[in-house]
């Protein structure tokens, strides 16, 4: 057997948040996976977490002013060891950990989500971004949860024709306006129901810009599914 092959077996028999050794599809353990900070309520359409007692449903924002997208379902609180997670996979290259993320957010969707889309759209990033990063971390989250759904992934009929400065330390206004027509449909999209899939959601203006050019091009139905969300402390 490659001695390559033969270490990666080894590590992925490990825990890669406590080392402890596991028995699982996953990279984490029982233990650390029951740990991760999950969102139990949420207010269905921009995914905050709210009261398990709110009888609406929704949260104050959504209900003064609904947002382009119908419903938002995410997996955890953006907070650690998650951010931890996020952040080496985005800034490390660390695909194993996009799958292991994407795996994580496929087992929670499976419990949460009331109809299945049509495709999956993953946010795109500018070509220059890509060739800096090495790849689109939510195309790689998109892909256990498409095999699972037996749905595609397009890539191709949107682009991010604006190559927009970082978001990290934006406020929500500056983020709304770093985003202004970065997104462009460039094909017709065959699509009733597209669903936007992010590693992290934390204002909500790069999935608000994103449905809001969907809806435009003729998408009847566009909801949002995110590994993490942000709380608003941390999206100011």
């Amino acid at each position: 057997m490659n001695n390559w092959l033969r270490i990666g077996q080894i590590l992925q028999s490990y825990c890669y948040l406590c080392g402890q050794k596991k028995n699982a599809e996953l990279t984490l353990c029982h233990g650390c996976c029951h740990d991760l900070p999950r969102i139990s309520h949420a207010c269905q359409q921009c995914g905050l977490p709210i009261s398990a007692n709110n009888q609406h449903r929704h949260c104050g924002q959504c209900l003064k002013t609904s947002p382009p997208y119908e419903r938002t379902l995410s997996g955890y609180i953006y907070s650690d060891p998650l951010k931890q997670l996020i952040s080496r996979m985005k800034f490390s290259g660390n695909l194993a950990l996009a799958r292991l993320l994407g795996q994580l957010l496929r087992d929670e969707l499976m419990d949460k989500m009331d109809s299945c889309p049509d495709a999956i759209l993953p946010v795109p990033l500018h070509e220059r971004r890509i060739k800096q990063r090495g790849f689109n971390q939510s195309i790689e989250l998109a892909r256990p949860i498409a095999r699972q759904l037996a749905i595609p992934i397009f890539l191709n009929a949107v682009e991010r024709q604006i190559d927009t400065p970082s978001q990290t330390g934006l406020s929500k206004k500056q983020r709304r306006a770093n985003l202004k027509h970065a997104f462009n449909v460039i094909e017709d999209l065959p699509y009733q129901h597209v669903v936007i899939l992010d590693d992290v959601i934390t204002t909500g203006q790069t999935v608000t810009a994103l449905a809001a050019c969907l809806r435009t091009a003729g998408v009847k139905r566009v909801d949002c599914w995110s590994v993490a969300r942000a709380l608003p402390a941390a999206a100011k």
